[in-house]
């Protein structure tokens, strides 16, 4: 696999687009396809129509960002350019607008982007040489929906799927996603990428438990808001629990996150704030009667570097190396001044690479904020 990677910070649509092309090494014929990621400065919907004529060959995905990992180190209020090209490797994507409506029209869409890119469900093993993109608008809080949805079509718990929510410089005003020029600010993009290539995915937690759980005793799923914790208001029995003030656990919600846990694996969801009546609203759905960790920073260098390794281990030649990670742990390491420190880490590793600050990852069947997710494709 190839990948090519152009970033700038021009405002201009014209000349940010001059300026990404002059960087790419080939014609833009070349590329099977093109993903960017933009920056609410922008005017999406003409970058998306602009780049889809100049890449009329290739899938042209869009997404806005939160901001950008590039050679550059962490940069926000950009545009970003990455491609993916190989041979051997078949490529199909779908725009699933308005998730939550037309079930029958967005199965049919699914299935025949599957059969674009020959992945035949009912062929035994196909997820060992295929697997799924995904970018979801961020703010409908339908991640969990289309999930379950694609999961249902694909027909197999063991088929990988790799997804971000689109983010808005932090603004929380709109998301948007596109395919060849098609926008949505309620769907979704979903590639389907068959591949000879090995490709492997890897969940990155800055944060580990506490040791304390918490107990939700109520919530509302459908609106990710928790009505009550071991019986009490959200905000009480969380401060209790943490042995902080209300007003300190406000303060310092990005430090403490929680964690669900299946087996081993730890999936964060953060706290997006707490309301008058002290309920607290989420990032991902929370079901009643489920225990939940609180957790803390961890070591977030040491934990980088040991991401870095075991990718160089896996892959000592990467092609592509795509990281998303969530725009809550993008300004953690803002504040931290760890900017500098992670990205010589990513520079130090990898020859190309790139990534971009979403409003949520998505890893397989689970929806996850406040993490690290990224896919890594052999040369």
């Amino acid at each position: 696999m190839k990948q090519e990677v152009a970033y700038t910070q021009n405002t201009s649509i014209h000349e940010a687009i001059t300026d990404l092309c002059a960087q790419l090494k080939n014609p833009p014929s070349t590329y099977q396809l093109v993903i960017f990621f933009a920056s609410s400065l922008y005017d999406f919907q003409a970058l998306s129509d602009e780049l889809t004529k100049i890449f009329s060959d290739s899938k042209v995905v869009g997404v806005s960002s939160g901001g950008e990992i590039t050679k550059h180190g962490f940069t926000k209020r950009g545009l970003l350019l990455t491609t993916m090209s190989d041979p051997t490797t078949q490529i199909s994507g779908v725009l699933v607008d308005n998730i939550n409506a037309f079930p029958i029209i967005h199965r049919q869409k699914i299935q025949s982007a599957l059969r674009e890119a020959n992945i035949d469900p009912k062929e035994p093993g196909f997820e060992q040489h295929s697997f799924s993109l995904a970018f979801i608008n961020g703010l409908a809080n339908l991640e969990e929906v289309f999930l379950s949805m694609v999961y249902a079509v694909v027909g197999s718990n063991d088929f990988k799927l790799l997804g971000a929510s689109a983010a808005d410089d932090y603004r929380f005003f709109k998301t948007s996603v596109s395919l060849n020029g098609r926008c949505s600010n309620n769907g979704a993009v979903l590639l389907f990428i068959n591949t000879k290539k090995k490709f492997k995915f890897y969940k990155q937690n800055i944060y580990k438990p506490t040791g304390k759980t918490l107990q939700i005793t109520k919530s509302d799923i459908q609106n990710r808001t928790v009505l009550e914790i071991n019986n009490k208001p959200p905000l009480t029995a969380y401060a209790e629990e943490l042995g902080v003030s209300s007003t300190t656990l406000i303060n310092t919600m990005l430090d403490h996150p929680l964690g669900r846990t299946f087996g081993h694996e730890t999936f964060i969801t953060s706290l997006a704030g707490f309301n008058q009546d002290k309920t607290l609203n989420m990032r991902t759905r929370v079901f009643p009667n489920s225990t939940l960790d609180i957790l803390e920073t961890d070591d977030i260098v040491a934990v980088c570097k040991d991401t870095c390794t075991r990718m160089k281990n896996d892959f000592p030649n990467p092609g592509f190396v795509f990281f998303i990670v969530c725009i809550c742990n993008f300004v953690g390491y803002d504040k931290r001044n760890l900017y500098g420190p992670i990205s010589s880490l990513y520079s130090d590793t990898f020859s190309t690479f790139c990534g971009f600050a979403s409003c949520g990852e998505q890893f397989n069947q689970m929806h996850m904020s406040q993490t690290t997710v990224a896919l890594v494709m052999e040369e």
